[in-house]
């Protein structure tokens, strides 16, 4: 059963972050939100996440209203690029000194079969090279089609969403 969100919203003061968004995502998804800063992506997944409290709306996950369920006991883990060692934990182990691909992926397979149900990833790639970006997003949907994830990451950089 997949992750809906219907018709959230998140304000911070006068400012609409987010303003009646609807999606539905499928387990074993991967998917990426594209815009610049400012434009409500992290808002969103951190909304996802439990975060944050929402003006509206509501988050099912598997059939479950999570809205009001804490962040803790949502199933979801959100990794942030904001000096969080999270990358690290689901990245580091294979972009660097290995150039084995199954390695690689064993290694990211193993962080992910740890994670919540939902991954949501916060500008995962900007540190990376295209090159170390084409293996951790491959490995990436490779992990959630087989751990039967959902994957969403946000990034201001429309390369890094439709690679």
């Amino acid at each position: 059963m997949p992750l809906v969100i219907d018709k959230i919203s998140k304000r911070y003061g006068n400012i609409w972050a987010l303003r009646d968004l609807s999606c539905t995502v499928e387990d074993g998804s991967v998917i990426g939100i594209f815009g610049p800063s400012g434009s409500g992506k992290s808002a969103l997944l951190k909304a996802i996440a439990g975060a944050v409290k929402l003006n509206g709306g509501t988050i099912l996950l598997h059939g479950k209203d999570v809205t009001t369920v804490k962040a803790k006991e949502r199933g979801i883990t959100l990794f942030s690029g904001d000096g969080d060692a999270g990358f690290m934990d689901l990245f580091g182990r294979f972009t660097g000194g290995e150039s084995n691909g199954e390695k690689q992926f064993d290694g990211f397979e193993a962080a992910i079969k740890n994670s919540g149900k939902v991954i949501l990833l916060d500008e995962p790639f900007c540190e990376m090279d295209p090159a170390q970006r084409d293996i951790c997003f491959a490995a990436l949907k490779k992990a959630a089609k087989i751990r039967d994830r959902i994957v969403i990451f946000a990034s201001s950089d429309f390369s890094q969403i439709i690679s």
